[in-house]
């Protein structure tokens, strides 16, 4: 394999990839997924109503957006203060426990799964505000951008369709479009040549 293919952008996504590999071998996967349903039911809890702590902070908060959301962010704070202490004795018990090799394991597996998360998601919000044509070169001419090309096409149906602006839809035709042509290509470069 030659290396000097590669370019900056390509060298970035793989170090983004490690990099968040090792985050996964140091945390442990159950920590990252008790850390994720941590925030997520947090947020969850923090959008529900709670009259008694509403009426507590109407002692001090006048203004009505102000005390909706000082309520949200103590309800938010405390919640997520208690899962991660429970995150944090449950890490603690399994650090010396015979499971911690495959924590540490699935941990890997869990940052990688989350880089290329990241990764796909940025070039998607990319697609939402730069046309295709004017991406850079460092991009264009990065050996990952079609594999990222093809997630992306692969993930649009999925998207809900109030999140597609006109210059997305453009970026995901041409991508279309691209990819066909390339299809066309591999299809006439493997037929047989007649003798």
């Amino acid at each position: 394999m030659e290396f000097h293919y590669f370019n900056i952008c390509d060298v970035f996504l793989l170090t983004l990839l490690l990099f968040s590999a090792i985050v996964g071998f140091i945390r442990g996967f159950v920590r990252e997924t008790l850390g994720l349903a941590a925030w997520g039911t947090s947020s969850w809890i923090a959008l529900k109503d709670f009259p008694l702590l509403t009426d507590f902070f109407a002692k001090w908060i006048h203004n009505p957006l102000l005390l909706k959301l000082s309520s949200h962010l103590a309800v938010f704070s405390l919640s997520l203060i208690c899962f991660l202490f429970l995150t944090q004795l449950l890490c603690l018990w399994i650090q010396g426990s015979i499971i911690q090799s495959i924590n540490r394991s699935l941990g890997i597996v869990f940052g990688l799964i989350r880089g290329f998360i990241l990764i796909t998601t940025g070039y998607t919000a990319a697609l939402y505000f730069v046309k295709l044509e004017e991406h850079p070169e460092v991009i264009t001419s990065c050996k990952s951008i079609s594999l990222l090309q093809k997630v992306v096409l692969s993930m649009d149906p999925y998207l809900p369709e109030k999140v597609h602006s006109p210059l997305f839809l453009e970026n995901i035709k041409k991508l279309k479009e691209k990819e066909v042509d390339a299809q066309k290509l591999t299809e006439e470069l493997s037929a047989p040549q007649p003798q």
